[in-house]
Parts: C-alpha cells; structure tokens; sequence
C-alpha cells in the first residue's frame, strides 16, 4: 500500500472515532459523557449501583457482564443506564461494560469495570447449623413491651417502651428459662398482662450485679422469667435441652465427646456457633465475615447478659483481646459440622395468637403455663369484665364454676381447689348468654421422694408417661455438681437409685463429692417443662 493511501486511512479513522471502546461512536452518534466506575459494597445484602452517561438520538443501552472465573461476557437483563443489583456471593468480582446504541444503530462501548464485596459471611454448612443460628437470634431479635413495671428492674424495661432481645434473668431456684421450659407465646402473653408474675412475684435474692451500667441490690433483683448465659447456648445449640452450667459441665461434655476444644484456638480457627468460655460465662460466635482472602474482618457474639440478650461486633483483634483478658477457651460442638446433628426445632417468630389477656382472661404466668399440682393456679382478669359473674374451669368436658369477685387477682386457692388432678385446663370467664375467650394452662404432678443411704440416692417419682427425664445433683447457688438421665426402666417402674458421690467424681472430678447437694427433677408436659427439687 502506498504511503499516501495510508495517511488517507488514518485520517478518515481520525474523523470517525471509534464504533466500539470509545467514549463516542460515529460522528453525530452517541458520547459517553460519564464513564461507569468500581463500585465495592461492604457487605452481602447491600444495592450496588453501576451508571453510565451519555447524550444522543433515541438511546438505548445494553450491559454485558462475565463472572469472576467466567470465559466470556453475556448480555445482561438489565437494559438501561444504570445496572443496579444486590450484592450476592455470585456476583462478587463480577465485570461488566454497557453498549449504548443510538436511533440510527451507532454504538459506543463503555469502560468495563468491576462490582465487588469487602466482607463475605460465613454460611452454616449443615441444616443443624443454620438451625442453630436462628435460635440464637431468635431471642436477639425478639420484640416485647412491658405492661407494668418489672421489679427490681427500674430504668431496665420501662413500662410501655418496646425492648429488643430477651430478658436476662439470674432466678436459677426458679427454673423459668425461655427457649428451655418457657415458650415464647407464654413469656408475651404474661409480659403483656399488667398482673402477671413478672410484675408481681416477689423473688429475694441478696447481693448485686454491677459493671453493666446498672445494679440488682436486695430485693427483686431480676426477672421471672428470662435466659441466662448458659441456657441460651444450650437452647440454640440443642444441647440436650438443660441449661448447662457454664463454671461446670463444659469438660465434661469434652469428655463425653458432645463438645471439643479446637485445635487452632486462634481468630484465624474460628467458625460460626463456636462457644466463647469463661469462668462463669459463655456466648456465641454467630456471625464471622471474611475478606477476599478468607482472613476474619469482622466476628459477631451474641450472649445472653444483663439486661436482655445482646450482640457484639468485633474486629479480629478486638475479639483476640477480649479471649486473652477473659482467659477464655473456644469449644466446639463437633455433631453440628460433621451432619450427625439432627436440625432441631427452629422458633416461630410471629406473634402468638391466643386470648386478649388486657381485656378477658389470663393465669398470672401467661397463657399455657406450667403449673406443679398443689402450686396454687392464680387467674387475672380486667376490671372491664362487669358483664361476666363466674369463672369456669374446664377440663375434657367437664366444667366447674366459682363466683367471680371483683378484684385485680382471683384468688389462687380457690382455682386450686379444681385443679386436683394432673392435666391440661382452660379457663374462661362466663356471664348471662355469654363468655369470654379461654386461657389454657397444665397442673403436672412433679412430686417425689427422695432417701439417702450414704451417697446412695433413692428417688420414687410418678410413673408413666409423666416421668421425669432425669435429675440434677446441684450446690446451693444453683452450681451442677452432675447429671443422672433416667432409664426407660427406671421411668416406668418410678424409681430410680444411683451412687451420687459417684456419679460426681466421674462428671466433675474437681469437685468435692462429700459437699451437701440438693437434687432438682425435671417432669415433661405438654406446654412445657416443671421442676421440683429437694434437699436431703
């Protein structure tokens, strides 16, 4: 080719500009007048927004994108100027350019650029895991408003205010623990009745909790019903549904293979739902978010601590400190990763449905609530119920009917005097022609006998269906000094008989076996979980 006839070609290319690459097509076609830019969420979940800017006849734009290990561009969906997602796991390192063609079929191609995401969270790999996670943040997340105020409780939950996340309770003589033997629909219904338990029941406990902005003095020191630390690990992780008694049992539940101390005890180890120990508490890992390169940038705790269930985020070295000034140990449950871990219930988060306890009827701890036989069963109703003049108890398809005294209780003597039978109740307030919605609640026979031979321990306990599950040796303070699982024999014969020295040098060869325990017995029913104990 001759010189001139090059020059020739170059300067004709020189007059068009360029079809595809450029920020114009051909003369008078479309211009790039703002080129797209990298965009980098900082996390999964959040919009990211590409755009391009151009001017021209009749527009009409095309994106292409091609996956971090893809070969090729493909065209996008997405036909405008801006190419708006959420950022997912897929489309991180996602690149992608926009054709813009005017109305006379100019293109021009923009600069191709790049979508990304700084942290990337850990996936629970097995069903049990995922599980398990939303039972923690089942009781994080979990919303309710007092009706009254909570005593021993004043600046905690103030009256009519919404809180988030369960309340912290240290009422361990009580054994009222949501998520172990209290539902939720339970706790709502009496945290939404202004005469319930919660605002009423008088619990003495001595001593104080400070360092949390707040402090239990005396009287009233906390809620009747709540979480502590240990039984919300032990209710999110399954763990047999005990609480566990953090000082305790975690050695030997690594002895009986249920929990394992993690080789790697560094923050580069860690895995979602690990458990962070110390002595006299535990929480959890439940969120680990990671860089490109897989190293933490971010681990979220989650414990139950006065005075409510909470959640921290810490960066690596944060969470590093917090572990080297506890002195704190990693566990792990073994059974949640492996797959052998069935995925156990998982909460309903909705309200519950059930009777309107601020205008009918209601037992002072809640709707469907456990009561031992003999305890007295305390109803509340409103003072609005002028219309109504008994109260009936109904259990199968007989009905039983006390006058209905004009008080904010009713007294509780008078409803135990038709409750002498194990069984499930309702309760309903009855006028002339009319009557209110029910209440139910359950009267388990949680009675037993207890005789000690030595270091022998006896137990004689109702047989059946209604036998409890096991026992617990435990300390004054609620401190478990071992556990002892009924057999199925023992269960139907209703006796069971076990050397307790014994049974705590195996669990806990720290302790000493000589030292006074009480013995604690766990009864199922239907609505949940009653607990006698007794000392001897």
């Amino acid at each position: 080719m001759r010189r001139k006839q090059v020059a020739a070609l170059v300067f004709s290319a020189m007059l068009l500009g360029p079809v595809c690459g450029g920020a114009a097509g051909a003369a008078g076609g479309p211009e790039i007048v703002e080129q797209p830019k990298d965009v980098t969420a900082e996390r999964l979940g959040e919009p990211v927004t590409v755009q391009v800017q151009a001017r021209g006849e009749g527009l009409s734009w095309q994106w292409y994108v091609r996956e971090r290990n893809g070969e090729s561009f493909v065209p996008s969906r997405i036909t405008g100027p801006k190419y708006q997602v959420t950022m997912t796991p897929e489309r991180a390192g996602r690149r992608l350019y926009c054709e813009i063609t005017d109305a006379a079929g100019r293109t021009v191609r923009s600069d191709t650029v790049t979508i990304d995401v700084l942290r990337f969270p850990d996936a629970p790999r097995t069903a049990a895991l995922a599980a398990a996670r939303k039972r923690a943040l089942w009781m994080l997340e979990q919303t309710w408003t007092p009706a009254g105020t909570v005593p021993g409780q004043t600046g905690s939950f103030p009256a009519g205010e919404v809180q988030t996340g369960l309340p912290y309770s240290s009422v361990k003589e009580k054994w009222k623990y949501l998520g172990q033997n209290v539902s939720l629909h339970t706790f709502l219904t009496a945290a939404a009745n202004p005469w319930s338990l919660l605002y009423t029941e008088n619990i003495s406990r001595s001593g104080s909790v400070s360092g949390y902005g707040f402090s239990y003095r005396g009287q009233n020191c906390a809620t009747y019903y709540g979480v502590v630390c240990s039984s919300f690990v032990d209710y999110a992780l399954d763990l047999g549904g005990l609480p566990i008694w953090a000082s305790t049992e975690y050695a030997y539940l690594c002895r009986q293979g249920v929990l394992e101390q993690p080789a790697d005890q560094s923050v580069s180890g860690l895995r979602i739902l690990d458990i962070l120990w110390r002595k006299g508490h535990v929480a959890l890992v439940t969120d680990i978010e990671r860089d490109a390169a897989g190293a933490p940038v971010a681990i979220s705790v989650t414990e139950a601590s006065p005075p409510r269930v909470k959640q921290t985020v810490y960066t690596p070295d944060q969470f590093q400190a917090r572990v080297d000034r506890t002195q704190g140990i990693l566990y792990r449950v073994p059974a949640l990763y492996d797959g052998s871990a069935p995925a156990g219930p998982v909460p309903d988060r909705t309200a519950p449905e059930g009777p309107d306890v601020r205008s009918a009827l209601c037992t002072y701890a809640g709707d469907r609530a456990v009561f031992r036989l003999g305890e007295p069963v305390v109803l509340n109703y409103s003072a609005e119920t002028a219309d109504y003049d008994a109260l009936e108890i109904i259990r199968g398809g007989a009905v039983s009917s006390v006058p209905l005294r004009r008080s904010a209780a009713l007294n509780g003597q008078d409803v135990t005097a038709l409750c002498r039978e194990p069984g499930l109740y309702r309760a309903r307030l009855a006028g002339e022609d009319m009557q209110s919605v029910c209440t139910s609640f359950e009267v388990v026979d949680a009675g037993f006998r207890l005789t000690r031979a030595g270091s022998r321990i006896t137990l004689d306990f109702p047989a059946g269906d209604r036998a409890p599950a096991c026992c617990q040796l435990c300390y004054a303070g609620g401190g478990s000094a071992g556990w002892y699982e009924f057999t199925e024999a023992e269960q139907a014969a209703g006796r069971a008989s076990f050397d307790g020295a014994a049974l705590i040098r195996e669990q806990h060869p720290e302790l000493d076996p000589a030292k006074k325990t009480l013995v604690r017995l766990f009864f199922p029913g239907t609505y949940g979980v009653a607990v006698s104990e007794m000392k001897g």
